[in-house]
């Protein structure tokens, strides 16, 4: 139920650019009755936990509506 936010990493794990980040978006669109809104970050999916990218991660979840807040 609701929205979702999702931050997706813009690089490969090798950190090559992916081809579509926009993927991830078109896959859970079938499990979430709201809107879902992707924000690609300049990241491979490891360095999402990285203390510089955090506070970007942090900003993005800051300014999502309530409703979209609850990520997995």
């Amino acid at each position: 139920l609701g929205d979702l936010t999702v931050c997706i990493p813009g690089r490969e794990p090798g950190g090559t650019d992916r081809l579509d980040p926009g993927a991830t978006v078109r896959r859970w669109r079938p499990y979430v009755e709201g809107a879902v809104t992707g924000f690609v970050l300049d990241a491979t999916p490891r360095d999402l936990t990285a203390p510089d990218v955090l506070p970007e991660i942090a900003r993005i979840l800051a300014t999502a509506p309530p409703s979209a807040r609850t990520t997995c």
